[in-house]
């Protein structure tokens, strides 16, 4: 689904709030398990690319724009308002690579690229380079970082199996 682009991981740190009741349960797909459908590109990384995609120049921007584009369609299903997408021919010709959510990495690849032309964009124009750097790292680190599940067994407890272990000899 093309949201899952713009949607935080559920557990992220900062942004979680009620994202996983309200967007990822609230989804129609075969499983409920929001870690293998999470293509969350960032606010940061998306306002980069922005940039890269306007002020950037040469082959690399288009590179990366036609291929995160490519992937992007690709990860629709294999039709799109009835036509074949990529996907399709993936479907016909080799489905072994059929798994779409595959593509979704791809398309962030291709953001990561028209970002950093962005960034460099950015760059070119300061003398402040590690205090620009520093915060966009900090930003995307606030960004992409997720809260880690709670444990489901007490450490303090020591099982059955560990306890005959120790009491064998040497």
């Amino acid at each position: 689904k093309p949201l899952d682009y713009l949607v935080p991981h559920p557990r992220s740190a900062l942004l979680k709030s009620d994202v996983k009741e309200a967007y990822w349960d609230a989804q129609e797909r075969p499983e409920k398990n929001a870690d293998s459908n999470v293509a969350y590109i960032g606010l940061t990384a998306l306002a980069l690319a922005a940039l890269g995609a306007v002020k950037g120049r040469g082959k690399m921007r288009w590179f990366f724009l036609s291929s995160a584009g490519v992937a992007f369609w690709s990860t629709l299903g294999p039709e799109l308002w009835g036509l074949p997408t990529p996907s399709w021919l993936i479907h016909q010709y080799a489905p072994f690579a059929r798994r779409i959510l595959l593509y979704k990495s791809f398309v962030q690849f291709g953001v990561a690229g028209v970002a950093g032309i962005g960034f460099a964009f950015v760059l070119a124009r300061t003398h402040r380079k590690m205090l620009y750097t520093g915060i966009v790292a900090a930003l995307m680190v606030a960004e992409y970082a997720i809260t880690p599940p709670a444990l489901s067994v007490d450490l303090n407890v020591v099982p059955e199996v560990y306890q005959r272990i120790k009491a064998l000899p040497a």
